[in-house]
């Protein structure tokens, strides 16, 4: 049995509408958080942007604090997000990269501390990257990331699962309506349309980019109006290249076009005032293929920033926990500041790993303060220094950097495998110990963003030119860990698994730990009917992260083609503490009880999978059959109605129906049913004519 057939489920779990806890003494204000994923602060209107439509966000603006200076610490979006809900850095929080990572639950959020203060909390994240899977709900009274998990099989890149913005501020607004308007709320709500690919509405004509920011600035306008009395808060992760020092879009540089990041707050019923700024003088290179996203404006931003207050001096990521923090008067230990009050750190800090773990690049690193910005990477670059006072600066921000960035390779702890584990994977090549790619040797990925211009070339050629092209690139660069995922998306999309797989190794035998390679692996395995190999590789997942659902289902759906019920139960039952309301796990394991004729735990189990929309339509076929065997007759009839609409091409239902009734000598209801089930058999079945024998006896009699 494929293992597509058992995820096509999904789960949205009942809002809640009331925290039950102590309340604080006095009232403290609602917050609303809302980070809009990659965008660049200078394609807002209040930041100068003459060309963009974003009337909400320059409301806030007017009416509220706008930082001119304020960057992310990474232009990756789990990361980033683990630092703003932390105020910790990177190299304090852990988190490095999108893939391989999880927020442990050692560190505290500020949703943690507001919800111990008294506060209900809520957060509604639009892409996969921020599901709960990643340990950032922690705190959160009700976090919404009802992804899909048929979306979830496709064997693509990490994070492309999304909802969409409309979807997620529905529900973040219906949220923010039904709590108890005498305790304070705090809701996060994380938008990701402007992330790539860009999608614009239907009649947009223009830049694609504007156009993604300008649906999310208006659709944002509801929650925006409901929320005029509490603090706002508007940010995002990290902003977009747009082919800045040849960059299409982030992570692999640290140029001002992904860290700087707009930054406004709004307190309640807004701020006097008005300011003006004009644009800093930065030069911008730009460098795009020629035939290229001919469709993006890329010319310089030269209007007014305006907003009630303007603050210019550099803030960071990290200072966003302790502004909320400072907002609700709780206590929050962090390395940020609050941005409320004049910073005494006034520099900003970023840094991606991404190179590194993707294209065995060397990271990079970014330092900057009021007066001159440091990227740190396998050469340093900065301005030169004209003055001894210069040169001690430049000292002193090189040495907050290294502080900050701690060693240059992070501490990835290695899990070891059991022997069982490890023999499934040598089988295809795996190498089970991890040697990390040499620091010493890796290339400066400001020298070879060129590769990667010729990455996005290739893969949007034609699908049979776009596989050799890929093939040569990956020959010349066997280290470039998302080509070959690319390649393996691709060669799955034309069949070819076994070459797919492959793929996916060669980035496993460079890094073992990459969730992306490990779950499309399992995929791929388990189709080509390499049961152990795949079962081996879901393992190595919970290894990674104990807490990856995605695991627990493969697992028992390998479980369950091998028709081992006990397995089917154990394993679900590990992953249903990590996910009480997974439709998969619930109905996989009710299925399993009901097998085993454990009728009262497998009603239990499907009936929770029915709740959360599970897809398997035969949920309520097996309802009937274990209500029916616990003597719920009603029950069990409803069940089987229930069935009959749900499988309309499966005579199954209505024959269960019938011969129940016969038995319970009900049969004026059970002939009708058994001439239907007869007529549409394609021959005699035994059961079916003993049953409308014994029914006509009973009429002539």
């Amino acid at each position: 049995m494929l293992l597509s057939m058992w995820f096509g489920c999904t789960v949205e779990p009942p809002i809640p509408t009331e925290k039950m806890n102590v309340q604080p003494t006095e009232q403290a204000p609602d917050i609303l958080l809302i980070t809009i994923d990659t965008l660049r602060a200078d394609r807002v209107g209040a930041y100068g942007d003459t060309k963009a439509q974003t009337p909400n966000l320059d409301r806030l603006a007017k009416e509220g604090m706008l930082f001119t200076e304020s960057h992310s610490v990474t232009p990756l979006t789990l990361p980033s997000h683990s630092s703003m809900l932390t105020g910790l850095w990177p190299s304090e929080h852990g988190v490095r990269d999108n893939a391989g990572f999880f927020l442990d639950t050692q560190y505290q959020t500020i949703a943690e501390s507001l919800s111990d203060a008294g506060y209900t909390t809520g957060a509604f994240v639009s892409a996969f990257v921020l599901s709960h899977s990643w340990g950032l709900d922690q705190g959160f009274d009700f976090y919404h990331d009802p992804f899909h998990p048929q979306d979830l099989l496709e064997v693509a890149a990490f994070g492309e699962a999304q909802l969409p913005a409309g979807e997620v501020l529905n529900v973040a607004t219906q949220w923010w309506k039904k709590q108890d308007r005498n305790t304070p709320k705090f809701a996060w709500v994380h938008l990701y349309d402007p992330h790539t690919p860009w999608e614009p509405p239907v009649n947009w004509k223009g830049d694609p980019y504007r156009g993604e920011i300008a649906k999310v600035d208006y659709l944002l306008g509801n929650l925006l109006e409901l929320a005029s009395d509490a603090w706002v808060i508007v940010t995002s992760d990290h902003g977009e290249g747009l082919w800045e020092h040849g960059e299409r879009e982030h992570g692999v540089l640290l140029g001002r076009a992904v860290t700087r990041v707009p930054l406004i707050i709004r307190p309640p019923k807004g701020l006097a005032g008005g300011m003006t700024r004009s644009q800093p003088d930065v030069i911008t290179l730009i460098e795009r293929p020629i035939g290229v996203d001919t469709d993006l404006d890329l010319e310089p931003i030269t209007g007014d920033v305006v907003a009630a207050k303007i603050i210019e001096y550099p803030v960071s990521g990290v200072d966003i926990a302790p502004t909320i923090a400072e907002i609700a008067k709780v206590d929050f230990q962090s390395s940020g500041e609050s941005v409320l009050s004049e910073s005494t750190r006034q520099y900003a800090y970023a840094e991606t790993y991404f190179p590194y773990f993707h294209y065995g690049w060397h990271p990079l690193s970014m330092i900057q303060d009021s007066n001159q910005r440091i990227e740190s990477g396998q050469f340093t670059t900065s301005q030169h220094p004209t003055s001894q006072e210069d040169l001690v600066l430049n000292t002193h921000l090189l040495e907050q950097l290294a502080s900050i960035r701690g060693s240059i390779l992070p501490d990835v702890q290695q899990k070891s495998l059991s022997a069982a584990e490890e023999l499934a994977l040598q089988s295809l090549g795996y190498q089970t110990e991890f040697v990390f790619p040499s620091i010493e040797e890796a290339l400066d990925p400001r020298e070879t963003i060129q590769v990667l211009q010729a990455v996005y070339q290739a893969e949007h050629l034609p699908l049979k030119q776009a596989i050799p092209a890929l093939k040569k690139i990956v020959e010349q660069n066997p280290k470039l860990l998302d080509v070959h995922l690319s390649l393996a998306y691709l060669e799955s999309k034309q069949g070819n698994f076994e070459s797919s797989l492959s793929h996916c190794v060669d980035v496993l035998r460079q890094n073992p730990e990459h969730s992306v390679a490990l779950n499309n692996a399992v995929i791929l395995a388990n189709t080509l009917k390499k049961t152990d190999v795949a079962e081996a590789f879901a393992e190595k997942m919970l290894v990674v992260n104990p807490q990856d659902v995605r695991a627990y289902r493969y697992l028992t759906a390998i479980a369950a083609d091998r028709e081992d019920r006990q397995q089917v139960i154990d394993i679900a039952a590990k992953g249903l503490l990590v996910e009480p309301n997974d439709p998969n796990l619930n109905y996989l394991k009710g299925l399993a009880h009901a097998f085993q004729q454990e009728d009262t735990q497998a009603i239990i189990h499907l009936q929770k999978a029915k709740e959360n929309d599970s897809r398997a339509n035969d949920i309520s076929l097996w309802l009937g059959i274990a209500s029916e065997r616990l003597g719920k007759l009603e029950q069990a009839l409803k069940h089987y109605e229930q069935a009959s609409s749900d499988m309309p091409l499966d005579p199954r239902p209505t024959a269960k129906a019938a011969l129940m009734l016969v038995e319970a000598k009900r049969c004026s209801e059970a002939m009708p049913l058994l001439v239907n089930v007869a007529k549409r058999l394609s021959g005699p079945e035994a059961s079916i004519e003993k049953a409308i024998a014994t029914c006509q006896s009973v009429g002539r009699e």
